[in-house]
């Protein structure tokens, strides 16, 4: 028998891309920011190779990349005549609503005038506005589009520091950063902290329990089967109530190619204020510069 072992190393990349876009109903011409994370994984056997893995996965990381950034297309309808065309109506359930929650808004060119120069210049400008509203608390949003507001995530009030959970059950719930002001920041420790300690209560009434109930428990052996087991209960409590009953938001996958999640804080102001803030950003014309299309994440 042969022991076999190593690990897996996984990157990811994001890049941005201007889709120009003729409709095939009305001919007006518009475009659409084109967002795309692209995944890539390197292995390592024996743990002999890890810079080599890590480098493989970042290669193959950008070649999916630069894939999905040549083949993709997102459903943006045209914003003269509302028209969805033939190769974004895949992406795009029967009867679901347009624009699709979460996408890029449509983009057009209009003339200006540059204020150094004086000169009549082209820029892109949101074609029409969007308004966003939370679906039952829920906001979908674009993570590389967006930005949190600026205010305290539980109360609303001025923020003083950003805040990142002391027990985390994944990488997820501690990903945004959300702001808190410093009240509401010691509270959510100590939630945090109550939530830990109950876990081990429970923990330690369960060994209890089964060391009362359990009959002929005299073996070193079996004592310490069940305290291990309860000492196992009482780390994963440790880590699962406060990520069940003290976190401040919930993040979900929508389509992660896309970066595209569905966002939740428990504060209700604050999801109102968070849909404001998607609303604004899709009013402000394109949010990136296409100096380069990727940027490493």
């Amino acid at each position: 028998m042969v022991l076999v072992f190593g690990t897996v190393h996984t990157a990811k990349n994001l890049g941005v891309r201007l889709r120009r876009v003729c409709c095939e109903r009305c001919g007006a011409c518009y475009f659409y920011e084109m967002v795309r994370v692209g995944t890539g994984k390197g292995g390592s056997l024996y743990l002999l190779d890890e810079g080599g893995a890590r480098d493989r996965a970042s290669l193959s990381a950008k070649a999916r990349l630069g894939q999905m950034l040549n083949a993709g297309v997102d459903p943006v309808p045209c914003p003269q005549c509302g028209h969805l065309q033939r190769a974004m109506s895949q992406f795009v359930r029967a009867g679901s609503p347009l624009p699709v929650p979460g996408m890029p808004p449509a983009l057009v060119l209009v003339e200006g005038i540059d204020p150094s120069t004086g000169d009549s210049v082209q820029h892109l400008t949101t074609a029409q506005p969007i308004e966003i509203a939370p679906s039952k608390g829920w906001v979908s949003i674009q993570l590389p589009r967006f930005q949190l507001p600026d205010a305290c995530c539980v109360c609303c009030g001025p923020a003083d520091a950003r805040y990142v959970p002391p027990l985390r059950l994944n990488s997820t719930e501690g990903a945004l950063k959300p702001f808190v002001c410093r009240h509401c920041e010691t509270g959510l420790r100590r939630v945090t902290w109550r939530w830990a300690t109950i876990g081990w209560a429970l923990a330690g009434a369960l060994f209890l329990c089964l060391a009362l109930l359990v009959p002929d428990v005299n073996s070193l052996g079996e004592v310490g089967f069940i305290g291990g087991g309860s000492l196992l209960l009482g780390l994963i409590l440790m880590f699962l109530l406060p990520s069940v009953f003290a976190h401040t938001y919930s993040l979900v996958g929508v389509d992660p190619t896309r970066a595209i999640y569905q966002l939740r804080f428990r504060s209700e102001p604050y999801n109102q204020l968070i849909a404001a803030t998607v609303s604004l950003s899709n009013n402000s014309g394109p949010v990136f510069s296409y100096e380069s299309d990727e940027a490493a994440v």
